[in-house]
């Protein structure tokens, strides 16, 4: 009986029918790898499952994928990259792959088999029953099911799976559950995730404009930190073609990290990026350094980028799924002075500051609104905080439709004793409410300022606006390594990174950072 309903259902289901231009390298090192960083990647590496991604296998949210089905232990872990200590507890959906080192299981994953929703390692009619299950009770039975159920791969358990793995029980279609080449190489990355955008262009991610810059489109930012990513496919060398809107003696640093790996500095003038190979790889282009007054505000002098082009190949579109953190604040937000004492770019790193550091350790994508010597009255080197808030430049308004998940605010620092309590009070209320109105039900921590300045005001007035939706963060005897007495070294953004971290998933939970941001707005 059973036989013939599932022939019945195959039978229905059978019915339902830029332009490139070479340049001198000139590169400034003092972010590139250090020895200490790359004895940690060895050791990292050492202890995960590694898989062999050109057949098609691959690791993603714990689970191993790209496996064909009736294949063996040995089979199976001839995929793994890793030279010895990996087992195998079974052969289906559901069964474990496991890596030893020194006696302990240091990594595992879960097989995936696309087809096998059972779990037998085979694709057949039982698992045709078993999918036609779960799509009626709208859930498969574990994570490593619902992958092996989703033999179409749009992420979704439809009628459309049940439809296509009928078809390849019958030997109508060659195979299931393949994921292309992009999308697999973009499952490996180790810090953002990422999804393809379906188009050849460079996804943009932080506080850009579009503007003419001698008849010829430009974006351009006023700050660093913002960024830009996108994959290569078939190129060994990428030009990023800056257009130089600063004085000659205030060339701003860019810097770019390949595949993850720690940023490498370079001046604007030196666009040229060298790849490792013509293979694939993530490319994050982040704007780095910058004189500190150099006429943002009035003049919307920064960054200004041109192309980005290829020798080669392709560029791929992808963008990072992470949840996103607006930073806003002075100069230790922007970086300046990071890297050494002075406020040229030269001295001032986004890449060695703390909302850096905090994005990478929460797995979260950086969107920073640093100004040097501004704070919630001061407008140093920019505007006042609302106004840098709603403002681009003095001319611009901020219309950037990406929403943050999370807000972090560190101002007050400047707002010295020639600004009256009153004005300081009545600019943050005002600045504190434009955020609600524009982002709502967004959680902001707000960290008190280094120098412990206007703590009590800050203190009234956040828990007054909004006592359910904002976490104070005192900072009092953090005493940080500074290179000038103000502001944090490297090592002391770092240290600063890991206390917000930890502040932050104390305040909304690990649970926060799980799962995609869905504030993108195309």
């Amino acid at each position: 009986m059973t036989k013939k309903i599932i022939a019945f259902a195959l039978a229905i289901v059978s019915m339902l029918t830029f332009a490139s231009c070479a340049a001198i390298e000139v590169r400034d090192t003092s972010i590139s790898v250090s020895a200490s960083d790359a004895q940690e990647v060895a050791v990292y590496n050492a202890n995960s499952l590694k898989t062999d991604i050109s057949a098609g296998v691959y690791i993603k949210d714990g689970l191993l994928c790209g496996l064909s089905p009736d294949m063996t232990k040995a089979e199976i872990l001839s995929h793994i990259k890793n030279t010895s200590g990996v087992s195998a507890d079974g052969v289906g959906t559901g069964s474990t792959v496991s890596l030893t080192v020194n006696g302990t299981v240091s990594d595992s994953a879960v097989i995936a088999i696309a087809g096998d929703v059972d779990g037998d390692g085979s694709v057949n009619t039982t698992d045709y029953l078993a999918l036609s299950y779960a799509i009626c009770a709208t859930k498969a039975a574990s994570a490593a099911s619902a992958v092996a159920s989703d033999v179409d791969c749009d992420d979704a358990l439809t009628g459309a799976d049940l439809l296509t793995l009928g078809l390849y029980i019958k030997n109508e279609v060659d195979s299931i559950g393949i994921r292309s080449e992009e999308e697999i190489y973009l499952y490996g990355a180790d810090y953002n995730d990422f999804e393809l955008t379906g188009d050849d262009k460079p996804f943009f991610i932080g506080r850009w404009f579009d503007k003419d810059i001698n008849g010829v489109p430009h974006k351009v930012s006023l700050n660093a930190g913002a960024a830009v990513y996108l994959m290569t496919k078939g190129a060994t060398k990428l030009y990023v073609d800056f257009t130089q809107i600063t004085e000659a003696d205030t060339v701003p640093f860019y810097a770019y990290s390949i595949d993850g790996e720690t940023p490498v500095r370079a001046r604007i003038s030196a666009n040229t990026v060298t790849l490792p190979d013509d293979e694939l790889h993530i490319v994050r282009i982040i704007l780095d350094g910058l004189l500190e007054n150099v006429g943002k505000w009035e003049n919307e002098i920064g960054f200004a980028l041109k192309s980005i082009t290829l020798n080669a190949g392709q560029i791929v579109g992808i963008r990072p799924t992470n949840k996103v953190i607006f930073y806003y604040g002075d100069s230790i937000t922007e970086g300046v002075s990071s890297l050494k004492a002075g406020s040229t770019s030269s001295c001032n790193s986004q890449a060695s500051a703390y909302p850096w550091y905090t994005s990478k350790e929460l797995g979260a994508v950086s969107y920073v609104c640093g100004f040097g010597a501004s704070g919630v009255v001061k407008p140093g080197s920019f505007a006042p905080f609302c106004q840098a808030i709603m403002n681009l430049s003095s001319t611009r308004a901020h219309t950037d439709t990406t929403m943050p998940d999370l807000i972090v605010i560190n101002h007050g620092f400047n707002d010295n004793t020639s600004y009256t309590a009153e004005a300081f009070e009545s600019n943050l209320r005002t600045a504190l409410g434009y955020l609600q109105f524009r982002y709502p039900n967004v959680p902001i921590v707000y960290m008190i300022p280094l120098n412990q300045r206007r703590v009590d005001a800050i203190t009234s007035i956040v828990n007054d606006v909004n006592p359910g939706n904002y976490y104070i963060l005192p900072t009092k005897g953090w005493n940080l390594p500074t290179t000038d007495g103000v502001h944090p070294t490297a090592a002391g953004a770092k240290t600063m990174a890991s206390k917000l971290s930890a502040f932050i998933i104390e305040c909304l939970g690990e649970e926060f950072f799980d799962g995609k941001s869905v504030n993108f707005v195309d």
